[in-house]
């Protein structure tokens, strides 16, 4: 009654294709239609195979995800006897010039004016769907340096719902004026309406300096030194160039910018 023993034979499948397939952050936020072409195997009922160019259609939904994985069954290879396999086409994001994806939100830089930080500052963007976004600091609010805004609702659709959307953050850089475009009667006039510095406490044998005005690249060529291999810092400790080169140390001020714990605001639109 158990005779045999070996069971159903299991048919085998010919390969699944895998292609990547770059994405424009523009396609990802407006969704889009893709062809691609690719030359597959065709088996016909006399077992005979031939080589033939198929166009696939891609949709590209709105809020896509990087990495997606689309599926277009049995459209590999065919052999005869066999089950076709699959292509699998991966979804790879590709770089914009502007906005910078994290999930459903968005990341953008702005620079600013030092007027603009202290009195206030409306300024527009283009969005991905060519629409004007206005974007206006609230009344009375002073912008820090580095600080970041958040505009509700401007970030990538939620796929599966496109009238949700994500975040857009936006890190606001003040551009400070050159010293040729302000005269000292204007910083004195600046000076007088600014609030009073707190003046310190010197001691008799206290060293006085004048600060030097000084490049960030400046300041990378003096920490590294100028000969190569071993350099030197002023407290006499010396420190491997190729460690920093090669490791996380790349910024010798161990990574300006970013976040840096600065406050978000959101403004609703």
């Amino acid at each position: 009654f158990f005779g045999g023993g070996g069971g159903r034979t299991r048919q085998r499948k010919t390969q699944d294709v895998m292609h990547k397939l770059g994405v424009p952050l523009e396609d990802l936020y407006n969704g889009a239609t893709k062809k691609l072409a690719l030359n597959r195997h065709i088996a016909d009922s006399q077992g005979r195979v031939t080589k033939k160019k198929e166009v696939l259609e891609v949709r590209i939904e709105r809020g896509m995800e990087n990495g997606k994985k689309v599926v277009f069954k049995e459209k590999a290879d065919e052999m005869p006897g066999a089950i076709t396999g699959d292509v699998i086409l991966i979804v790879q994001q590709a770089e914009h010039k502007v906005f910078k994806r994290q999930g459903p939100h968005l990341t953008m830089e702005k620079d600013i004016t030092l007027k603009d930080a202290l009195c206030g500052y409306t300024f527009t963007l283009t969005h991905m769907d060519k629409r004007q976004v206005v974007v206006e600091s609230p009344k009375g609010h002073v912008t820090e340096p580095g600080s970041w805004v958040c505009i509700q609702g401007e970030g990538m659709p939620i796929k599966g719902n496109s009238f949700n959307k994500g975040n857009l953050f936006v890190r606001l850089t003040v551009k400070f004026p050159r010293p040729s475009q302000v005269t000292g009667d204007t910083i004195k006039k600046i000076g007088a309406l600014l609030p009073s510095q707190e003046l310190p406490t010197i001691g008799d044998e206290a060293d006085e300096h004048v600060g030097k005005p000084m490049s960030e690249e400046e300041i990378v060529r003096q920490l590294r030194g100028q000969g190569g291999g071993r350099s030197t810092s002023a407290d006499g400790d010396a420190y491997d160039e190729s460690e920093e080169e090669g490791g996380h140390h790349g910024h010798p001020f161990g990574g300006m910018g970013g976040a840096g714990g600065q406050q978000v605001q959101c403004q609703q639109q």
